[in-house]
């Protein structure tokens, strides 16, 4: 299993989300980092992976131990 770190950035984010939008993330993520499934997708343009969780993102870099979450938010925004 890998690491999860999140930025100050993505803390905030995540901070300000209703609580079960909150709750699906923090699920979405530690599914990913145990299993490697999930609706992953390189981005285009800059480096960084997203990993779709129904209407938001997290935007991050991940390495063989650990995934750096450093943007989190609804999809319309969080490409910006």
């Amino acid at each position: 299993m890998k690491t999860i770190l999140l930025t100050p950035v993505a803390l905030k984010a995540l901070g300000g989300l209703p609580k079960a939008v909150q709750v699906q993330i923090v699920a979405k993520l530690k599914r990913y980092a145990e299993t490697g499934a999930g609706s992953v997708k390189a981005l285009v343009g800059r480096p960084g992976t997203r990993l779709r969780i129904g209407n938001y993102r997290a935007v991050f870099i991940e390495d063989s131990a650990e995934i750096r979450v450093f943007a989190i938010g609804d999809r319309r925004d969080i490409y910006e």
